[in-house]
């Protein structure tokens, strides 16, 4: 068996990174046990794809022990701490982003959201935070921009999960999506994902090295305020679920979002906080 930890802290874009060093501090200062892991550098768009030769080595972030994959996705950073440092935590974290992930497209190709997938797949609860910028660049980091209400918001919903996973009878299907606007939240929408694909694709060859960029454009049910990316385009920040991207392996889950639902309008939320809740009318079949 491993080191007992409440909370295992999960990150794509290095460890030196501001969101993860924001995160680790956050969870630290509520009094949870935890224990990270990160890539050794950015690792965005690598999804749940899996690195099958990978070099690990420890230090601390933060005060908290962080184990660096060197060579490895954020989903092989999942499986590398569940079965070979033996650590079973009650719930991963992952972020916060540098950068949101709202829309279908980001959900499948974000390295953050891979290792809530992993986890989840795994029988781990997971919840994957990500910050909205709107110039984001992979040179930029987001200094400034983490503030107070983040934090309030980041612990309220990892303690209203950590809550979820003791009644839940299918704890692989708590897994969950939250973006967080560029200002500090003032609300939260339990919203749905939106149908949004990368266009305007640009391939450049710069300094040896071709480098792919794009303008994400918002088609179908994108911009509505009760979806991803309606919620982050008014300022707002937003919380899905995921679990239907696996729901054919794992079997229905809509009891566990149900469950989570229940929470977040039953428990008071922060008093700077309100919730509008969009999954009331969520069709649960065709979420996309």
């Amino acid at each position: 068996m491993g080191e007992e930890a409440d909370i295992l802290v999960v990150n794509d874009d290095g460890f030196h990174a501001t969101g993860f060093r924001f995160l680790l501090r956050t969870l630290s200062d509520l009094g949870y046990n935890l224990v990270a892991v990160s890539t050794s550098k950015a690792s965005s768009g690598t999804g749940k794809s899996l690195s099958f030769s990978y070099r690990v080595y420890l230090t601390e972030v933060e005060s908290v022990k962080t184990y660096v994959i060197e060579g490895g996705t954020p989903a092989t950073a999942i499986l590398h701490m569940l079965y070979k440092e033996g650590i079973r935590p009650r719930l991963v974290v992952s972020g916060i982003n540098h950068g949101a992930n709202i829309g279908l497209e980001d959900i499948l190709s974000s390295g953050t959201i891979g290792a809530v997938i992993e986890s989840a797949l795994h029988g781990i609860p997971g919840v994957a935070f990500s910050k909205y910028l709107p110039r984001w660049s992979p040179d930029i980091d987001i200094p400034g921009t983490l503030g107070n209400e983040d934090a309030v918001l980041v612990g309220y919903l990892v303690d209203t999960l950590l809550k979820a996973s003791i009644s839940c009878e299918k704890t692989e299907c708590l897994a969950y999506n939250v973006n967080l606007p560029r200002d500090e939240p003032k609300e939260l929408i339990m919203a749905t994902p939106s149908f949004r694909v990368y266009d305007n694709i640009s391939i450049r060859y710069e300094d040896g090295l071709y480098k792919l960029s794009s303008n994400p454009q918002f088609y179908a049910n994108g911009a509505e305020e009760c979806t991803d990316v309606g919620s982050i385009l008014a300022g707002k920040a937003s919380i899905t679920s995921i679990s239907w991207l696996y729901s054919r392996i794992l079997g229905d889950c809509r009891g566990s979002d149900i469950l989570v639902k229940e929470l977040i309008l039953n428990e008071p939320p922060p008093p700077s906080i309100s919730i509008l809740d969009c999954w009331g009318t969520r069709e649960w079949a065709t979420t996309v």
